[in-house]
């Protein structure tokens, strides 16, 4: 199974402050091993803020899940043995994983496309280990750590389902980012 990995123009954030709506480009394939545990994104559980109050400027996004998703991306576990908690993983997508933000500038509100995966890829494979509590370590063999992959992000496995959740932070909290993602066990990517 292949799945087609998709490199973005541009950050979100970017992209919808200029008002534009940035395509993918570029794609390669990423490999899921045959056995692999699968996981694929669950858009409908997907939960994210960014509020940017800088300069006496107000300037927020929150995803609408409501209004659909177009795309997906997936992880493919393979434990060392059956039943290890440590092994390799691959990350990819297809189509360009985007949907609907509300955006709230200066009292003005309206809906402008957004992309859930941005032009810094956060990787396509690596190792992994879970603690006996479900916590997820993730080591990335490329790619980088933005957004749910961020280094401070908190993610659990469990047998159903993976989980991300971080409060990203800069200027003094004036930017906050804060995203709460799943990705849902599948018996395959679609």
């Amino acid at each position: 199974m292949h799945l087609a990995v998709r490199h973005l123009a541009l950050p979100i954030v970017a992209s919808t402050i200029a008002g534009a709506c940035v395509s993918p480009s570029e794609s390669s394939l990423v490999n899921i091993p045959p056995g692999a545990k699968i996981y694929v994104i669950a858009p409908q559980l997907l939960s994210n803020e960014f509020i940017d109050t800088t300069g006496g400027q107000s300037f927020a996004l929150t995803w609408l899940v409501d209004l659909g998703f177009e795309g997906y991306s997936c992880f493919g576990f393979s434990p060392s043995t059956p039943t290890d908690t440590v092994g390799t993983f691959v990350f990819g997508r297809a189509g360009p994983n985007d949907g609907w933000l509300q955006r709230r500038a200066n009292g003005l509100v309206d809906t402008v496309r957004g992309y859930f995966i941005d032009a810094q890829l956060p990787g396509t494979h690596g190792s992994y280990v879970v603690e006996s509590s479900g916590k997820l370590t993730l080591n990335w063999s490329d790619g980088t750590r933005t957004r749910y992959f961020a280094p401070s992000a908190v993610l659990r496995m469990t047998s159903d389902t993976v989980e991300s959740t971080v409060d990203l932070r800069a200027s003094a909290d004036s930017i906050r980012d804060q995203w709460h993602v799943f990705w849902i066990n599948s018996p395959g990517c679609p």
